[in-house]
């Protein structure tokens, strides 16, 4: 079940609001109002952060070292997502790869004999790749990254953080939690 910031916001303001009206026939309905006021805020602040909240909650380390193993989709709604791609053997193919954290941290570690192509983006936040890091808001970083002996093959990372830190790492085999 893919359950947005937006909606669960949306739906309890709707919640207040019926309240409210039900509130003005038999009274003591004020206290709802400050209710419905910050709702009204939180799902301002989810529309403009675009914060994905699939997942679950926690911290993950993922280490797939097969091909068969490689999900095309990584989803964490709340916490941190470590991916260490560095042991996947590529075969001279082209791997797309897709992760998500609503909040919290994202760190992956690329294969170092592979051509890596990231496209990141974050609502707020910090963006770290390989020579260059930013901070703010409605962040969106491409870069492509080749190795200098063979390449193995390609992966194309497509990375999304609604709110916190996103980091792509190719200086070491192997990461640690």
């Amino acid at each position: 079940l893919d359950v947005t910031a937006q909606s669960v916001f949306a739906t309890a303001l709707l919640v207040v609001g019926a309240a409210l009206v039900v509130g003005t026939w038999i009274g003591r309905g004020r206290g709802l109002i400050a209710v419905g006021a910050v709702l009204t805020v939180c799902l301002v602040v989810a529309a403009i952060l675009d914060v994905p909240l699939r997942g679950g909650i926690g911290t993950r380390f993922d280490t797939p070292t097969t091909t068969a193993n490689l999900r095309s989709a990584y989803h964490l709604a709340i916490g941190r997502e470590i991916l260490d791609l560095s042991a996947v053997p590529l075969d001279g193919r082209v791997r797309h790869v897709d992760v998500t954290v609503g909040v919290g941290e994202l760190r992956v570690v690329a294969p170092a004999n592979a051509k890596v192509v990231v496209h990141a983006t974050t609502g707020t936040g910090r963006i770290e790749l390989p020579g260059t890091q930013v901070n703010g808001t409605h962040l969106s970083r491409d870069a492509t990254y080749a190795t200098a002996g063979p390449q193995t093959g390609e992966i194309d990372l497509d990375l999304h953080v609604g709110a916190g830190s996103l980091e792509v790492d190719r200086s070491f085999q192997g990461a640690q939690p």
